[in-house]
């Protein structure tokens, strides 16, 4: 690959870094912790004016011990409205820090799942925030149990407005656990040209530069040829030092050398939105008052376009400038509002964890089939569609996402199976595992099940076992063996379940080459979960032709990257 073919043609230098993500919920002193980690002698912020908007980046030089290295300390907000985009910047063979305070509601599970899911090899520190004389009372045996990145035998107790031997006690704990990360058994081995490209970065005082300009810095050093210079792109913006969204139009011709630059101007129009108090509402005059500096003036839609690309929002088809944050909708459910339709298709998600938003996401991507006028609140949506409607419900307290729809003609079943794919894709982003896990849940159809409120319900995961297999299954009501093909055909158009691509690839291929690449892309959501962010870019890129902000060589280029990118994942599937 193109960074061990570096790696043999410049040499290499070793670096030692790290990445520290610091997690907790609102209040916990999260903020504090990263000062008091760069120096036991910083102020303490103030807890309204220095409330985390979203994630605040900075950059820490560690020498104590021998080697010397740096620790990029990424301090995330825990408003639940910031919790949409974490996954975004959550990674592998980094140090995490869950900071708690100990009160009673704080999500320990949650937390901690976010961390194992993405995480994964990651170590974990627990960090108690020890405020007044309160005692803290974890149940880390209970954790340990449940959590096997969760190794320590007691938190770390430190008042963080007080102590500052424990300031200094606990900067020596991380640097020890970093230490202990795989990656510094050897350190990070990285082709020389790179360092020296990115040092120079590093040295440049601005918020971002434009793309143009790192290829020259690139070319300078050596590398001339664009596709290597866009893979060094792709390794910096997975380190998490810098950000290039290389496939969101406009924010593709710039390198974003302060990450919180960007980051900051998503969450304030969140924090902005909610204050606000309208739904979820905001509209470009809010946008003028949010982002009325400098530093913003110039990019309204590139960061728009990054909001889009993080699905917090969308642009009301019904009203052109006004935008949508569903994670800011209403609680309950419109006022008058219930689902007074005759039994229909039914289909469960039951969630072991069940990360948030994902109600909120669903509603993003397809806003386009949301009923008019909208029927939606945080946790559910009406969609609609030839007659047919779908309700979407999330209880995030039961784990579950339950889909019904207004009959069982085509039309449901068609709607129904776009809506499940969505979901399905969602739920391929999250990286469940073994202990963390997603079942959708087939209702029963026979005729005993037909009249239940709540009929007997099978896995899908033992359903598709048992087609494999060409046997039937057993509903635990009626004691009836049921065909496999009757309970999905049941619910489900053209035989979704059975195929492990809704179509076969030397169509998609085919499509791909007469240049339906919408059509390509639509083809295979149900079954990559990227898919969805790429369709969302190709309309997005021809929204921005359209409007005349990018040329028809940008919009051809994005559609190559796409259509490359198809092909890859089709590659991926032989």
């Amino acid at each position: 690959c193109n960074y061990f073919k570096a790696l043999a043609e410049q040499g290499s230098e070793i670096v030692y870094e790290a990445k520290m993500l610091i997690l907790g919920d609102a209040g916990a002193g999260k903020t504090t912790l990263a000062r008091k980690v760069g120096d036991p002698d910083a102020d303490l912020p103030d807890a309204v004016t220095h409330s985390t908007p979203g994630i605040m980046v900075s950059s820490l030089l560690l020498k104590e011990m021998s080697p010397a290295f740096t620790i990029h300390i990424w301090d995330f907000g825990g408003q639940e409205v910031y919790h949409a985009t974490h996954q975004f910047f959550l990674t592998k063979k980094s140090l995490y820090v869950l900071l708690c305070d100990g009160r009673k509601e704080e999500q320990f599970d949650y937390w901690l799942q976010m961390q194992e899911i993405y995480g994964q090899d990651s170590r974990l520190l627990m960090v108690v925030n020890q405020k007044g004389d309160m005692q803290p009372n974890l149940p880390m045996s209970d954790l340990r149990r449940d959590y096997p990145n969760v190794s320590e035998g007691k938190p770390t107790v430190i008042n963080l407005a007080t102590d500052r031997s424990g300031a200094v006690a606990l900067r020596q704990h991380i640097e020890r656990s970093i230490r202990n990360l795989p990656q510094f058994e050897r350190g990070e081995r990285v082709p020389k040209k790179w360092v020296a490209i990115r040092r120079q970065l590093e040295r440049i005082k601005a918020d971002h530069i434009p793309v143009s300009e790192f290829r020259k810095i690139c070319a300078k050093e050596g590398i001339a040829e664009r596709k290597r210079q866009n893979f060094l792109l792709d390794f910096l913006h997975d380190l998490g030092v810098f950000l290039y969204f290389k496939d969101v139009a406009g924010l593709n011709k710039m390198v974003i050398l302060q990450p919180q630059w960007a980051t900051a101007a998503v969450y304030n129009v969140l924090d902005h939105t909610k204050k606000k108090g309208d739904n979820g509402h905001f509209t470009r005059a809010d946008l003028n008052e949010v982002w009325n500096c400098a530093e913003y003036e110039d990019y309204f839609e590139d960061l728009l376009r990054l909001m889009e690309r993080f699905e917090l929002c969308y642009e009301a088809p019904e009203r052109k400038g006004l935008f949508i944050v569903p994670s800011l909708l209403p609680d309950e459910s419109p006022n008058g509002y219930a689902w007074e339709e005759p039994n229909g298709l039914q289909i469960q998600y039951q969630y072991t964890f069940m990360p948030k938003d994902i109600m909120a996401r669903l509603i993003v991507r397809q806003h386009g089939l949301l009923e008019s006028p909208p029927v939606m609140w945080k946790r559910g949506a009406v969609f609609s569609d030839n007659g047919a409607r779908i309700e979407a419900m999330e209880s995030y307290r039961d784990k579950c996402i339950s889909l019904r729809s207004n009959g069982n003609g085509r039309n449901a079943k068609e709607l129904m199976t776009a809506i499940s794919r969505e979901i399905d894709a969602l739920n391929r982003s999250f990286h469940f595992n073994e202990r963390m896990k997603v079942a959708q849940k087939i209702p029963c159809n026979c005729p005993v099940c037909k009249d239940l409120p709540i009929p007997h319900y099978f896995l899908r995961s033992n359903l598709d076992k048992a087609d494999r297999a060409n046997q039937p299954v057993q509903c635990q009501e009626s004691f009836q063996m049921i065909s496999v093909r009757v309970l999905l055909d049941g619910v489900f158009a053209n035989e979704v379940g059975a195929k492990p691509l809704p179509i076969d690839q030397d169509t998609i291929v085919e499509w791909l080459e007469l240049g339906e690449l919408q059509k390509a892309l639509e083809a295979l959501r149900s079954e990559f979960p990227e898919v969805s962010i790429q369709l969302s870019n190709l309309k997005d890129a021809e929204k921005a032709y359209s409007q005349k902000r990018i040329e028809f060589e940008e919009l051809s280029g994005i559609k190559a990257r796409l259509k490359f990118a198809v092909l890859e994942l089709l590659g991926s599937k032989q």
